[in-house]
């Protein structure tokens, strides 16, 4: 409370502070604490589930180019390296695309 009211300028705080007994400073840190670990473990998922969807996205779209690039080559009896000029396989992708044929 003595820093937030040194940061805020608000002297409220300290003035709410020394009310306070020993019990109620703990169960309001322990309330804090606990605020801020929620909202840490809600950055933390939400974190992780961007990520594993833009390794999903990212995994499906190889996928997707390596069926297309099988596909046309057993249709149209095309190397592996003319099926991915073919479908315009982006250039990032193309030696990936090329080591799972």
């Amino acid at each position: 409370m003595e820093l937030l009211s040194a940061l805020s300028g608000d002297p409220r705080f300290w003035e709410a502070a020394e009310q306070w007994n020993r019990e109620e400073w703990k169960a309001m840190r322990l309330a804090m604490l606990d605020d801020w670990e929620a909202r840490s473990e809600a950055r933390g998922e939400a974190r992780g589930e961007a990520r594993g969807e833009a390794r999903g996205k990212k995994i499906g779209e190889e996928t997707a180019w390596v069926a297309s690039v099988r596909n046309l080559m057993k249709s149209m009896k095309m190397t592996a390296q003319q099926a991915v000029e073919a479908v315009a396989v982006p250039m990032n992708l193309r030696q990936k695309v090329l080591d799972q044929i």
